[in-house]
């Protein structure tokens, strides 16, 4: 299970509009709490979430297969199909996110 530590930071809310906007600065406006969230989740459940999604997304492909009507030769394509794309888009997310 992941444990969350939050931590509070003071932040201060902008008095006029200008401020806002970044024009005027240091004019002293009412002070507000905001919650920042730590989590604290490890390598290996990181992997496993990658590697449930590829699964995921394999199985989708071999199941449309199998509902479309399709043999079994053609649903192990599917599901290869699927795991490529799956391993494909998680490089692509991992590549934006890094």
């Amino acid at each position: 299970m992941a444990s969350y530590a939050l931590e509070w930071t003071a932040v201060r809310r902008p008095s006029t509009r200008l401020e806002a906007r970044g024009r005027i600065s240091d004019s002293g406006g009412e002070v507000m709490a905001r919650r920042r969230r730590r989590s604290a989740v490890d390598a290996d459940t990181v992997q496993r979430l990658r590697v449930g999604f590829v699964v995921l997304v394999a199985l989708s492909g071999t199941m449309m297969a199998l509902q479309g009507g399709a043999s079994l030769p053609v649903a192990a394509l599917a599901t290869g199909i699927g795991a490529l794309a799956g391993g494909a888009l998680i490089w692509y997310l991992t590549w934006i996110v890094s």
